[in-house]
């Protein structure tokens, strides 16, 4: 049954560009200030998505952030809530209602016929209450009168035709801007109910594991970041909710293993989440707990308690917490068909939970070896592109990033097997479950009906996702838009470990300029040249970078001047990029992942000897910076440089990592860095879909799929912000 017309509210609602201004929409308001104050405002966002919010918050922006915003265009307001989805007004009744009252905190979604909006599928709760001091007075008592809808002081009105100039700006002082709200300083706690830190718990008793919203409380087993700074920056939203899902081979999990956990604006949260947990045998024994908030994933706790009379008598032998701060997920604006997949290492094989909507899980049966395997073998496919051959010349690896249809099509066959493989391997494995199978088929139907947002949290599982293919295996017909990597922003989400992580919001503020560290290899053109190359790629890009604009770059030649960048606690650099080689140690190698390393002008310099040259003890560097490795005629590279490297860059204050995942031509690493330089640094343009963009431009304009090779380490709303 489709959404009837009798519940799609047009009064009331008032339609306008998210360039206009405060201004303008106070000269289209009704000078009533009840009428006024519960008025919708509603305009486009990004992704075919709108802003929804009435004007009393509106008003509460320009109390809480202070200054005049009469002149601010509506879109640029600070602490607007996350935009919310259009539907058709086709749409199934009881499907669009299930999608409105997950939209908080108005339960609001615009409906559309075709590209007309026709008005919002609401849940209208209309408060008489005095709706506070008016901001906007000055100009509010200048405002013309609005018509209403019917009249008979029902205040219902509807508003349209083309918008009043706005009025000019009052001769009023500026107030002074609201002290800064105090950081909020409550954590996750847990703990066990009724039982004393120093006493190991005991095969076969029920215990109770408990996890709150809190300060730090006494008697806990751990703790880990909430730093809530952008979780309320909706003035109307007064409580938020956080799902807690456990997990844990060593613990029987009696009754249900999700919880939610409800927690206002300040002290502590309304509620305890309550676990039921059984010790299945003595020794060590792990669970891991998993956040979530506006359904993303922010933290993971994993706790290793002691079960049974064993030395050292205690409960608890270790407790790790990781991940983004809670402001990172909260901050980050809704992106549509969103998909978290956490992968958790254990004994025998990975569990796989699908977060999309509701929680699946499944047990895979693969190993860490069968992993690396099946992932070199899609790497091997990506590496023979890079030397198949039209003409007597290596196409990829020309000067011309143009590829030849002929050598397209045997580069797309090539890649379509690689992929469907990976796919196959991960979810119909012989030994995986039924659970496995079935999530794989939700994956598949979700991917090809939609384009996702993917975020892959995972533990040693590296893995090159964007090649994944997941239709069906003909060599007759290669459909590009099968690999994820050419239809998904997909993001390999970093985690941060330790208990007060690093303030991160995906915005980086360019001010002036934006400062960019340059880690080159100057000696590459050299290589290039004895090597029969006529063209140069150092010089260009230093030439590039030093005129782009908006930005102040710093090159950083040798080993010894990264480790100075990488020391310096209190820098400004926002983003360092890296054009050089690179090479990945590897699990079971001499050396393992600590011995992959880069090769700077003056030689080279492995994981190892950053970590001891530039400390996880020492200074970190505060100004977050990303980070974009891009790693060209590489001898041996693999997702397992980033193994090591990403979880060693974000301990030092990056905010992630974008790179690439197998040796890439020269030419080619240089050419697409300049583009993706100079649009991410231009701002405006968020990380994931700008990747995502580049990728479908060479692929679409240029029959060229090296954009592959780019992985991302970051999250991807992470965007520069210009003045």
């Amino acid at each position: 049954m489709p959404i009837p017309n009798s519940q799609i509210t047009t009064a009331a609602v008032l339609l306008v560009a998210a360039e206009d201004t405060v201004a303008d929409l106070l000269a289209r308001l009704p000078s009533d200030r009840v009428q006024r104050a519960f008025t919708f405002v509603v305009f486009p966002a990004a992704a075919g998505r709108y802003w929804v919010l009435r004007w009393q918050a509106v008003e509460q922006i320009a109390r809480t952030f202070g200054g005049n915003l009469l002149g601010r265009p509506v879109g640029e307001l600070p602490g607007l809530p996350a935009p919310v989805p259009a539907v058709d007004v086709a749409s199934n009744q009881q499907e669009a209602r299930q999608l409105r009252d997950e939209q908080r905190p108005l339960r609001a979604l615009v409906v559309l016929n075709g590209d007309t909006f026709l008005g919002l599928f609401v849940q209208v709760e209309r408060s008489a209450a005095d709706p506070g001091d008016d901001p906007f007075q000055p100009l509010a008592s200048a405002a013309p009168e609005v018509e209403t809808n019917g009249g008979g002081g029902s205040g219902d009105f509807t508003l349209g035709g083309d918008p009043i100039e706005a009025l000019p700006q009052p001769s009023v002082p500026t107030p002074p801007a609201p002290p800064a709200p105090p950081p909020d300083e409550r954590v996750i706690n847990a703990w066990i109910g009724d039982h004393e830190k120093d006493q190991p718990l005991q095969v076969g008793e029920s215990y109770e594991l408990k996890f709150n919203v809190d300060s730090p409380r006494k008697g806990v087993v751990a703790t880990a970041a909430f730093a809530s700074e952008k979780l309320f920056a909706d003035p109307a939203l007064k409580e938020a909710e956080l799902i807690v899902l456990l997990d844990s081979d060593d613990f029987e999990i009696v009754g249900d293993d999700q919880a939610t956990l409800k927690v206002p604006r300040a002290g502590k949260s309304r509620n305890n989440a309550t676990f039921a947990i059984v010790p299945r045998a003595n020794g060590a024994g792990e669970v891991r707990a998993m956040f979530f908030a506006n359904g993303r994933i922010f933290q993971k706790m994993k706790l290793t308690l002691q079960v049974g009379a064993v030395a050292p008598r205690t409960l608890v032998l270790n407790a790790e917490a990781s991940g983004k701060t809670l402001g990172s997920v909260a901050a980050a604006p809704a992106r549509g068909q969103e998909v978290d997949l956490v992968i958790l290492k254990k004994d025998a094989g990975y569990e796989f939970i699908l977060n999309s909507g509701g929680f699946k899980r499944a047990v895979v049966n693969l190993s860490e070896a069968q992993i690396a395997d099946i992932a070199a073998s899609a790497r091997t496919a990506l590496k023979d592109a890079v030397y198949v051959k039209d003409g007597g010349r290596f196409v990829y690896q020309s000067h011309d990033t143009n590829i030849p249809a002929a050598a397209h099509a045997q580069t797309l066959k090539g890649l379509m097997g690689a992929g469907f493989d990976l796919f196959e391997a991960l979810f119909f494995a012989p030994g995986s479950g039924a659970d496995a199978n079935e999530m794989g088929r939700v994956l598949r139907q979700k991917s090809r009906a939609n384009k996702l947002n993917i975020a892959i949290v995972a533990e040693r599982f590296a893995f090159p996702w964007a090649m994944i293919y997941d239709r069906d295996y003909d060599l007759e017909q290669v459909n590009p838009e099968g690999f994820w990597g050419f239809k998904h922003v997909i993001e390999y989400t970093p985690e941060f470990r330790s208990a007060s992580p690093v303030s991160f919001t995906p915005e980086i503020e360019a001010g002036a300029a934006l400062e960019m560290a340059f880690v080159v290899n100057t000696t590459i053109d050299d290589e290039l040249k004895r090597k029969g190359a006529t063209v140069e790629v150092i010089k260009p890009q230093q030439a590039f970078l030093q005129q782009l604009a908006g930005v102040k770059v710093r090159e950083y030649p040798n080993g010894s001047d990264l480790v100075r960048l990488l020391k310096d606690g209190t820098g400004t650099t926002q983003l360092i990029y890296f054009y050089c080689h690179a090479e990945s140690g590897l699990p079971g190698e001499a050396g393992g992942v600590d011995a992959s390393r880069v090769m700077l002008s003056d030689g080279w310099i492995t994981l190892k000897d950053l970590k001891r040259a530039a400390p996880l003890s020492g200074d970190n560097m505060q100004s977050c910076p990303l980070v974009f490795l891009n790693a060209c005629e590489s001898a041996e590279l693999s997702p397992y440089l980033y193994d090591g490297l990403v979880p060693y860059l974000i301990a030092k204050g990056a905010r992630g990592v974008v790179g690439t995942e197998v040796n890439t031509p020269a030419l080619f690493a240089a050419e697409f860095a300049k583009t993706f330089l100079e649009r991410f640094t231009g701002g405006g343009q968020p990380l994931g879909e700008l990747l995502l963009q580049m990728r479908r431009e060479y692929l679409n304009g240029k029959n060229n799929v090296m954009g592959l090779v780019y992985a991302l380490h970051s999250g991807a709303e992470v965007v520069v912000r210009r003045a």
